[in-house]
């Protein structure tokens, strides 16, 4: 989304895609997100499971919760790939996170942002709350031109998309609470 709205964006991927990731169940709402991105065609060309519903349980309590996205007896299973279109805007997908994460991956350089995999961020350059860079060091050849004898990267704004790990939040002291 940011490189379409014009900004320049470059995405350090520590691993090589596709990689192996546990599954994911997905809900509703991240399919309007896929088709704001214009990636929800090549994900429902993946032909993941469709989720009409979920039965969550919260910790060690018994009790389980149903809810249906669309109702089992109203559901019309369609010709795949579908558009998003009428029942498939409340439906979800319960995706192979290694081909998932590798679409969206190769999306992103479609749409224009470079993608550099292999490149790991080894530290982060900080004063205060302020980010000045990155330290990384890649096996992939085009990063290392970029990156230089000093293995820094530097940019205007720094998204930390490492997950639960939080590679800047932990380099900037960000504590979190995580019941």
């Amino acid at each position: 989304i940011l490189a379409e709205y014009g900004h320049r964006v470059l995405i350090l991927e520590r691993e090589k895609f596709p990689r192996d990731h546990v599954g994911e169940s997905q809900l509703p709402t991240i399919s309007h997100l896929l088709y704001e991105m214009g990636v929800w065609d090549k994900v429902e060309a993946a032909n993941f499971p469709i989720k009409i519903g979920a039965t969550y349980r919260w910790g060690r309590t018994p009790e389980l919760w149903d809810f249906e996205f669309v109702p089992f007896e109203i559901f019309q299973d369609e010709p795949r790939p579908a558009k998003f279109l009428g029942q498939r805007q409340s439906t979800a997908f319960q995706v192979d996170r290694a081909l998932y994460d590798k679409i969206l991956l190769d999306h992103a350089q479609e749409m224009g942002c470079r993608v550099f995999e292999t490149t790991k961020v080894l530290s982060v350059d900080s004063s205060g709350d302020k980010v000045l860079g990155l330290k990384v060091m890649s096996e992939d050849e085009e990063a290392n031109e970029l990156i230089g004898d000093d293995g820094r990267i530097q940019a205007k704004y720094y998204v930390d998309c490492s997950g639960e790990y939080g590679i800047i939040r932990r380099a900037l002291n960000v504590e979190i609470e995580a019941p």
